[in-house]
């Protein structure tokens, strides 16, 4: 490793220690102040909440992450308890605001969270981020040629989308992109139980990988009877993971499909409905063209593809889905840059995107100055959000629906590119 190598990747480690323990969100205590209570001897917050909260319609109680997440989040914490000897104290304000659903500003929540360990406490609920990215940084390297390693490997350090999502946020959806590159790895060494093992286990961290699960299990099988097979075999560990959990099914599908998430699309005829609808037709019908061209040609799919197909499924899903947050495009970051990695302004081509993603999805004060709260800098949490200093002049809302139809747009024309390539050389 040269010099200037080792400070770039110096660099972005440094950014990400920097950020983590001085930015905080409300959504880190979702999961964490929720996985507090298995210090209190109580694993199932699913059981726990059909005890004590009977009436799902009223219910105060969060549960919106799939069983899985709260598993593995619990022994995460137990960790990080040998780290801290405030952790446990310091969670427990957020874990009673959580159970009694109170909706409190960031800025009067942190008063409560003041503490000698405010910053160490922080830092420490992200740590899990970090060791993640080793994990996929590894993965990812195993994907690309030997002479593209070096490049992948600052384009996914110095992503802005990763960075700010994962060190800033500290939301868990590197988790997820974990489980499914590691995934990608299996399928394409031909390890077909344990590829689409992994996509199940990251469907029950967040849900986004269940649009891969039919295609991968389709396109590993080499015939219709193996496919099947596959399927089934995917079902069975979906059903048996959450079997234990499923006291209340009413509940563990909210779990999955929470009510604040939005359907495939709006049948209204207000404009913004209609470009929603529009793209989801646009990517359905190229989905579908694929799809076709696949069965079809009646021959089985080249594993070493599989890290381009899948991220032909996720720009599709993306280019298609209004629903789709800011954090969840970190999944699809390490095929984007599979992509681009060849290309001469790799660079450029993912800071663009990232430029579209921050101006179609981050404009209010939550996720621009108050994430600054833990520093207790009033006028920093107080600046002016984006849609704040534009508002005189345009709704923020505008910008944010045409910034959003581009990067669709981008992302399906991408798609067709990817996927007309594809179809040659992988059948």
């Amino acid at each position: 490793m040269n010099k200037k190598t080792f400070l770039l990747l110096a660099a972005a480690i440094a950014i990400r220690l920097l950020a983590m323990p001085v930015t905080l969100h409300g959504d880190v205590f979702h999961i964490w102040g929720v996985v507090t209570l298995s210090l209190m001897g109580i694993w199932d917050p699913f059981y726990y909440a059909v005890v004590n909260y009977q009436n799902i319609a009223s219910s105060t109680f969060d549960v919106y992450y799939p069983p899985a997440a709260y598993v593995i989040y619990s022994i995460l914490l137990i960790i990080l308890n040998f780290f801290s000897s405030t952790l446990d104290e310091w969670l427990q304000f957020p874990r009673e605001l959580i159970l009694l659903a109170k909706d409190v500003p960031l800025n009067t929540f942190i008063q409560d969270l003041r503490s000698p360990d405010l910053f160490w406490n922080i830092f420490l609920l992200k740590t899990p981020n970090l060791i993640y990215e080793v994990v996929i940084a590894v993965g990812i390297l195993k994907l690309v040629k030997p002479d593209k390693r070096l490049k992948t490997l600052i384009l996914w350090g110095f992503n802005p989308v990763v960075i700010y999502s994962a060190y800033m946020m500290g939301q868990i959806d590197l988790l997820t992109t974990l489980l499914v590159v590691w995934a990608v790895l299996a399928a394409v060494t031909r390890k077909k139980f344990v590829s689409l093992m992994l996509l199940v286990i990251g469907m029950m961290v967040k849900v986004l990988p269940i649009v891969l699960i039919a295609p991968m299990a389709f396109l590993l099988g080499k015939s219709w009877r193996e496919r099947i097979g596959l399927t089934i075999y995917s079902i069975i560990i979906f059903i048996s993971f959450n079997l234990p959990f499923a006291h209340d099914l009413a509940r563990l599908r909210i779990a999955y499909f929470p009510p604040i998430m939005p359907g495939l699309a709006d049948l209204s005829l207000r404009p913004d409905a209609l470009v929603m609808l529009g793209k989801l037709v646009a990517a359905a019908g190229v989905g579908l063209w694929f799809t076709v061209r696949v069965i079809r040609s009646g021959r089985n799919f080249n594993p070493k593809y599989f890290p381009e197909i899948v991220g032909l499924i996720l720009l599709l899903f993306f280019s298609a889905y209004r629903g789709a947050l800011f954090n969840h495009y970190v999944v699809l970051m390490p095929f984007l840059i599979l992509f681009w990695a060849k290309e001469r302004r790799a660079v450029l081509k993912i800071m663009v995107f990232s430029g579209l993603l921050f101006l179609t999805h981050i404009y209010t004060r939550p996720l621009q100055g108050e994430l600054f709260t833990p520093l207790g800098v009033d006028w920093l949490t107080n600046f002016p959000s984006t849609r704040e200093l534009i508002a005189p002049w345009f709704k923020y809302e505008h910008l944010s629906l045409l910034t959003g139809a581009i990067l669709s747009g981008w992302m399906l024309i991408e798609a067709v590119i990817r996927g007309k390539g594809l179809l040659n050389k992988a059948l």
